[in-house]
């Protein structure tokens, strides 16, 4: 239940991508002209677009309407591209980073500050797992999934793509917003190796942070998306992102994209892609 595997990467990783993407979306058609309420027309649509692809893939065998479920990848990646989208038009950067500590640290604080009064009716050998805010089944986000998210759920009684933990999720593509101003241009490849290795040493801060997180505060678990595992999962992306760029921008000049652009610009085709490879290979893809 807690700790963390390499493929438990991917999500995030995703989500990580689809925040680049989404911030490039939106600098270049403000570079273009185009007005605020365009742009958010745009991301409104590209947001309902995946939410209909995720609910249409995700539903496929379910005939019942009692007992679709409502949320999953897709779907969290279309809410949190519209949410990191809309943020990226009224504020800066550094606005931006406060709005992603503040928003990791009190979802951390949820957890920690919540507790179930057990039922009398327990056996005293499941109290403990019962006010454990971490237990499978008595954290606040399947507490809250429970009690305000409709249909099937993937985890029975709750669902890791559920309400509460999409407030990670969107962090997680917030980060890789802000770090696109530094990776996406045409050409100035001079300073992009200093830039890389600053983008490496917070990556290595990030993924001791977690790792201290995990050990002394709270575990690291990749279904709930705990503070630790959030650091971790930003602290790995961001790595392999600098790392990337530094090997293949060495070449870079005026007519050559940045390292994730082409990915970008097909995100709600890559979307599909592992919507279909998880309800495809659900024993690789538990969520």
């Amino acid at each position: 239940w807690h700790g963390v595997t390499l493929f438990d990467l991917l999500v995030p990783a995703f989500l990580f991508v689809a925040g680049i993407a989404t911030a490039k979306s939106v600098a270049r058609r403000r570079a273009n002209g185009q007005s605020k309420s365009e742009i958010l027309s745009h991301l409104i649509g590209r947001c309902a677009i995946l939410i209909l692809v995720g609910i249409v893939l995700g539903n496929m065998s379910i005939p019942e309407l009692s007992n679709l479920r409502w949320l999953g990848v897709l779907q969290r990646i279309g809410i949190c591209q519209l949410a990191v989208g809309s943020l990226c038009l009224v504020v800066d950067r550094m606005i931006q980073i406060v709005v992603a500590i503040m928003i990791l640290a009190n979802y951390g604080m949820a957890f920690d500050s919540f507790a179930m009064a057990p039922p009398a009716t327990v056996s005293p050998t499941r109290v403990a797992q019962i006010i454990d805010p971490y237990s499978v089944e008595y954290n606040i986000a399947a507490q809250i999934d429970k009690a305000w998210l409709p249909g099937r759920k993937y985890q029975g009684n709750w669902d890791a793509q559920g309400l509460l933990t999409t407030l990670p999720a969107f962090v997680i593509m917030l980060y890789g917003a802000i770090l696109n101003g530094l990776f996406c241009w045409r050409g100035e490849a001079k300073n992009r190796s200093g830039i890389d290795g600053r983008v490496l040493v917070v990556s290595v801060v990030l993924i001791v942070v977690s790792v201290f997180v995990d050990y002394f505060l709270q575990p690291m678990n990749s279904f709930l998306l705990t503070p630790a595992f959030v650091l971790m999962a930003l602290g790995v992306c961001g790595a392999v992102l600098a790392t990337l760029d530094f090997k293949l921008s060495s070449g870079m000049n005026q007519d050559q994209q940045c390292t994730i652009v082409a990915f970008g610009k097909n995100s709600i085709v890559m979307a599909a892609i592992f919507g279909l490879a998880r309800n495809t290979l659900p024993e690789l893809m538990p969520y």
